[in-house]
């Protein structure tokens, strides 16, 4: 399963649909995610949260068992399809760099992604849930 940022900021937020993505994390076997989408993570949350914030996201990825991916030439191929096809002002979908990279590891991998709202509905990825 392929973890995108928006996924994790609910989980360290404790946002109000957050248990789902919780149980995801906690349950599933093989996360993982770009180091983009750790470089997202990492930046909100220390903008929302300080350092306090980032050690839990730190805890969290630990305690998850997320593995971040190193990002090939293949994957950034990918993510530059995927916002010329999906990206912001293109497309319903709406992605962001960050998006982009979390659908191209999904599609580089063929696996399914961990999201929070609308935006990769719009697209061919495999969703979770």
């Amino acid at each position: 399963m392929i973890v995108d940022t928006s996924a994790l900021l609910a989980v360290l937020f404790a946002e109000i649909d957050s248990d789902p993505f919780a149980h995801h994390l906690a349950q599933d076997e093989d996360k993982f995610m770009t180091p983009f989408n750790a470089l997202e993570a990492d930046i909100v949350v220390g903008a929302r949260k300080g350092q306090n914030g980032r050690r839990e996201l730190e805890l969290l990825l630990h305690k998850s068992r997320i593995e971040v991916l190193p990002f090939t030439n293949d994957m950034r191929v990918l993510a530059a399809e995927a916002w010329q096809r999906y990206g912001k002002g293109r497309h319903p979908a709406e992605l962001n760099m960050g998006d982009c990279c979390a659908y191209a590891l999904a599609s580089f991998m063929n696996d399914t992604l961990l999201f929070k709202g609308e935006d990769f509905t719009h697209t061919d990825v495999l969703r979770q849930f």
